[in-house]
């Protein structure tokens, strides 16, 4: 006896193996297809690493992820930290963030936060909001 088979909003049997197998054929494909759909749905969120644990690869895949002018604003704020003898450790890069078009930069134990944007370096201001420092 064959077993049945939901087909729209009825139950069906099947009048042959063939038919069932072709039915079942349907059915496996159908949730292959709705699995992979979710897989390929990415989760948007945001990536923060700090600086002292970022490997090459990383650091490549920031770059090659943001625009020429942010990149370049990227490494003009890592260079100032370093000038300001700031250490590695403490500086903490935020990449992927969904709701920011560039990089974000924040220093540990401080509200001292950076953004590139748009080749606009922003600055967070005792105000509150970001303010346009600087244009690259």
């Amino acid at each position: 006896m064959s077993e049945p088979a939901l087909t729209g909003s009825r139950i069906q049997n099947p009048t042959n193996e063939k038919e069932s197998m072709r039915i079942r054929a349907l059915t496996a494909a159908q949730a292959a297809a709705l699995a992979t759909a979710f897989i390929a749905v990415p989760l948007a969120h945001a990536e923060t690493i700090q600086l002292s644990r970022m490997d090459s690869e990383t650091a490549t895949y920031i770059q090659r992820g943001n625009q020429g002018n942010n990149v370049e604003c990227y490494w003009f704020i890592l260079d100032r930290l370093e000038k300001r003898g700031i250490p590695k450790k403490d500086i903490y890069v935020t990449f992927d963030d969904p709701d920011t078009d560039g990089i974000g930069i924040g220093l540990a134990d401080t509200d001292a936060n950076y953004s590139c944007e748009h080749g606009e370096l922003r600055v967070w201001s005792e105000e509150g909001k970001y303010v346009i420092e600087r244009k690259f």
